[in-house]
């Protein structure tokens, strides 16, 4: 590969557009964009599950004095030690007092920054370009290869970039699918469907996520078996692809926000004012796939409820072609990835940035969110 395909290259070419609103615009956009997302959760109250415990009648949280502190650090309420999250309840109740409004935005914030951070790293620390740092951004923290494409096509990349960051991402989703449903079973045996959640939220390719979902399912309900506790099958899983599945249809979003800055904004040529139907160009139309299939499956369940069970049978019984297809990507994901040419890009770069940000706060920034909207909640037991 020549030159024009390295990270070098790309990173030294001049801005397109008008880079003073860029600068600051684009890095701002995640955050705003996820906000306008997950908005609705903003205007519910707390929840019956475990929130009437933990916040309503409970006044050790309710303050950041020496007292409150002691009690933070000490407490083990629902059997649980989290004095990190005392100590941001404890923020919001001084912000807020009890009015939910407070704790559904700290929930909210923390799982939106992840993408921010991530093209702030990769911009700032590791000096990529717009055209590299905004797939990867998409990549590690929203959907993986999904979000890469749809990033890349929204911004009109060189097709080497969308290759090389899903490549990167399969990998670690390998990675990640090995080790982090063993770690989540270790530590998170009490609370299954935050394990569950956090494989959703954490593995970044969807075969991956629910394939981790499958095997943190079983190796929690094992564990729970040893320990008298007969959990019924498939919560855990149907918890992480829910929670992917919400993710996926975050795609459409994002992309079309990248859409919209990058034709009216980064590249827009002066003196030509841009159409609705470049930013319609840029579009990645596979992501209305996403929403359709949502929507057909919800109106389907709504009318007629039968079919929640025939679709779990029919679930089950194509579980086995599901395993196998899934082995057989990611098997020829391997014989036709030739690393000495991703090497040649700057893949070594890019991979340095995921291990940053993944390793440094999106897994955990995943897992506290996980936390915050499923412990205390667990699966029904069979029979």
């Amino acid at each position: 590969m020549g030159s024009h395909g390295t990270l070098e290259t790309v990173a030294s070419s001049p801005p397109h557009g008008r880079p003073g609103v860029s600068r600051w615009l684009v890095p701002a956009l995640p955050p705003l964009v996820a906000l306008v997302a997950f908005s609705s959760a903003l205007v519910g109250g707390f929840q019956q599950w475990d929130d009437v415990v933990l916040l309503v009648d409970n006044p050790g949280f309710r303050g950041l004095s020496w007292s409150h502190l002691r009690w933070m650090f000490t407490a083990d309420l629902m059997g649980h030690y989290m004095p990190l999250s005392w100590l941001s309840y404890g923020l919001d109740y001084v912000i807020w007092g009890l009015r939910p409004f407070g704790y559904h935005l700290t929930s909210i914030g923390l799982h939106v920054a992840n993408v921010a951070l991530v093209y702030l790293v990769a911009r700032r620390f590791f000096h990529l370009s717009r055209e590299w740092a905004a797939p990867l951004a998409s990549g590690v923290s929203i959907c993986g290869v999904s979000a890469a494409m749809a990033t890349a096509a929204a911004i009109r990349a060189r097709p080497i970039v969308p290759i090389t960051v899903s490549s990167l991402v399969v990998v670690f989703a390998v990675v990640e699918l090995l080790l982090l449903p063993a770690v989540a079973a270790t530590f998170l045996h009490s609370q299954p469907l935050v394990a569950g959640a956090w494989m959703g939220l954490a593995v970044k390719t969807d075969g991956a996520a629910v394939a981790s979902g499958a095997i943190t399912d079983a190796l929690i309900r094992a564990r729970a078996a040893a320990a008298g506790i007969t959990y019924e099958e498939g919560w855990i899983l149907l918890t992480a692809t829910t929670v992917k599945v919400f993710i996926d249809m975050f795609i459409g979003i994002w992309a079309f926000v990248l859409a919209l800055v990058w034709a009216y904004g980064v590249e827009r040529d002066p003196g030509r004012r841009p159409g609705a139907g470049e930013v319609w160009a840029r579009f990645p139309k596979f992501v209305l796939g996403y929403f359709l299939t949502f929507l057909l499956l919800l109106v389907a369940i709504v009318a007629r409820p039968g079919l929640l069970g025939a679709a779990k049978v029919a679930t089950a019984e194509l579980n086995v072609f599901r395993v196998v297809f899934f082995v057989m990507t990611f098997f020829t994901i391997g014989l036709v990835s030739d690393f000495r040419r991703l090497g040649e890009a700057g893949i070594g770069r890019l991979a340095a940035v995921y291990v940053v940000c993944l390793f440094g706060f999106i897994l955990w920034i995943g897992l506290g969110v996980s936390w915050i909207f499923f412990h205390g909640i667990l699966p029904p037991r069979a029979g």
